[in-house]
């Protein structure tokens, strides 16, 4: 157990920053500690030019950024060189186009929905049953085919539970154990016992149409108190 912490928290380390990140420079394959020191100068330079703006502060500032240019151009150089050495027969085709791509600034922004939906489309394509050959597509249509038959002829079929309700199923569903009344008519307990069979199997009409509509039926209460009333006198 110590062991599996030790190892979450090693991993917490390493995948949580400890200070925002920021966003990626486009030239940030060949960024260095020249280019940052060059970066520096103009940013003072021109701060100074606003303080004070002169002709000679504008030439200075124009040619220290002409001048610094010229640097991230050589070290871009530099670094371009430096990458197409290492290629040989091991390279991988998607690294060297990434690599590519990065240096001529066609990397676009990250976009996860339409990221999302190209990987969706190439999925789709990839799984796609036309893919397979004729004799199995064939195959898959018939047992598609002979899939619905069955489920049609399942949701059509009566189940042996969708007939209609007995008695001894009524009586079971009866508590004994207490005179309460178990519907919104307030009739309780003891007065459904006392009923004869008349009401209780119009009870059971009722419980059965309400069971192979599928639906709970609406009925007339005030009929059905009336027959509960005279029955119980």
């Amino acid at each position: 157990m110590n062991r599996l912490s030790s190892f979450i928290n090693k991993a917490a380390e390493k995948s949580i920053p400890r200070k925002r990140t920021g966003a990626r420079h486009q030239n940030y394959w060949f960024y260095c500690d020249k280019i940052r020191e060059q970066n520096r100068r103009i940013n003072k330079h021109r701060k100074l030019h606003r303080k004070n703006p002169s002709d000679k502060s504008l030439s200075l500032l124009q040619e220290l950024i002409r001048h610094t240019k010229e640097i991230s151009r050589r070290v871009r150089a530099e670094k371009w060189y430096e990458w197409c050495s290492t290629i040989d027969e091991r390279s991988k085709l998607r690294e060297m186009w990434r690599n590519i791509n990065i240096a001529t600034g066609r990397m676009a922004r990250l976009d996860p929905p339409k990221d999302a939906e190209r990987l969706n489309s190439n999925f789709a394509v990839r799984v796609a049953t036309t893919n397979l050959p004729e004799e199995i597509q064939n195959r898959l249509q018939q047992l598609r085919d002979t899939r619905q038959e069955k489920m049609d002829e399942t949701v059509l079929k009566r189940d042996e539970a969708g007939g209609p309700f007995m008695l001894d199923e009524l009586f079971r569903t009866r508590k004994k154990c207490k005179d309460t009344a178990f519907g919104d008519d307030r009739i309780t307990n003891s007065i459904f016992s006392a009923l004869g069979n008349g009401v209780h199997t119009a009870l059971l009409t009722i419980m059965s149409e309400s069971w192979a509509l599928m639906a709970i039926m609406t009925y007339d209460s005030g009929a059905l108190n009336k027959t509960l009333t005279m029955s119980y006198k």
